[in-house]
């Protein structure tokens, strides 16, 4: 190095440099870097892993209980969270699990990443039962329990079962209006009706309610209500293509199909078995109460409950015309049987022989 100019009042002095070598020009580049606080992989500063979040957020799965515990958000790396306060009346809760719900987390739990746990519940002797009858020989860990109390959960519900075969319990234990809303399952979908509320199809005409409309899929009404409106234009259950509707409990009633047959039930290609429950106040041109289309394929046993008829005062359920089944009518490629007054417990109802039929 050597001076070129002194200095002056005006200008500093000059000096002239040597090009530094290639080594040298490398060491000075990554002093600058490390003095500098960059990131040679393409990062800002901080910690020098540029994937990493700063914070993570925790959050819970309740799998069907009726409330469910808010994420916990913006925790630090490392830190230890606790249990929230949870339960489900009725039933134990045996704690939060990974997604399998075969890896039980431990409190307090050290954070270091984004993650969802999932409530693992012990149920009452009653809904075990009922599991049991409902989905035999399927594990607790494979049943869907949703609590429906609104008709944003009903059609979000809905869309999981239309798109995903499973089983699935619908715990209805409020009155929810939703409107146009209809289901139809995927097939080898298996749904369980359940609880003391109502699904009210309040609008639409397009659609049943539920829609069994492939081969596999189920439903099953326990104690919940199906009700209608005055012109629906549709039963508030169809069953079709191979499906089934067991009806243990629960209502229906309510809805006017009289453009078409089965105001509360239309049988079509699928199978219908009634153990208990009221089908009532329901009107169509054939089959107030349920249609049966024997012809293509479509069956029916009774074993109990009560299908009202013509007699049955404010909870009539009326055809079209006298003959035409205001109970029930069943139609076999011409042959018809037809069913006007209330059917109690009758057995063989499915049957042409005139078995427990007006005519």
């Amino acid at each position: 190095m050597r001076l070129l100019t002194g200095a002056s009042s005006s200008f500093a002095a000059l000096w002239e440099l040597p090009l530094p070598t290639p080594s040298a020009l490398g060491a000075l580049l990554l002093a600058f870097i490390t003095l500098s606080g960059c990131d040679l992989y393409g990062g800002g500063g901080g910690d020098g892993n540029s994937t990493t979040p700063n914070t993570y957020t925790v959050t819970f799965n309740s799998n069907g209980a009726p409330t469910t515990p808010a994420p916990i958000s913006d925790i630090t790396y490392g830190t230890v969270i606790y249990a929230p306060v949870f339960g489900w009346t009725g039933n134990e809760f045996l704690g939060w699990y990974d997604t399998t719900l075969t890896t039980k987390y431990t409190f307090p739990l050290t954070i270091t990443t984004n993650i969802t746990l999932y409530a693992k519940w012990k149920f009452a002797a009653a809904d075990v039962a009922a599991n049991a009858e409902d989905f035999p020989g399927v594990a607790a860990s494979s049943i869907t329990i949703k609590t429906i109390s609104t008709p944003a959960e009903f059609n979000t519900t809905r869309d999981t079962i239309q798109a995903t075969a499973g089983n699935y319990v619908l715990n209805i234990n409020d009155d929810i209006d939703v409107g146009s809303a209809a289901i139809i399952p995927a097939a080898d979908a298996n749904i369980s009706l359940r609880g003391g509320g109502t699904i009210h199809k309040s609008s639409g005409t397009d659609y049943p309610l539920f829609f069994l409309a492939y081969s596999g899929s189920k439903l099953i009404l326990r104690d919940a209500t199906l009700k209608g409106h005055s012109s629906n234009n549709r039963a508030l259950v169809y069953v079709g293509s191979g499906a089934t509707f067991d009806m243990l409990g629960g209502e229906i009633k309510d809805n006017n199909a009289s453009g078409n047959s089965g105001g509360g039930v239309h049988v079509g290609v699928g199978n219908f078995t009634m153990y208990g429950g009221t089908i009532s106040g329901n009107e169509a041109n054939y089959g107030g109460g349920v249609f049966v289309n024997a012809g293509a394929g479509g069956t029916f046993n009774k074993t109990g409950g009560t299908i009202y008829g013509k007699d049955s005062g404010a909870n009539t359920n009326s055809a079209s015309a006298d003959n035409r089944g205001h109970a029930v009518f069943y139609d076999n490629g011409g042959t018809t049987k037809y069913r006007d007054t209330t059917a109690n417990a009758l057995i063989g109802l499915n049957s042409a022989d005139g078995t427990n039929w007006n005519e």
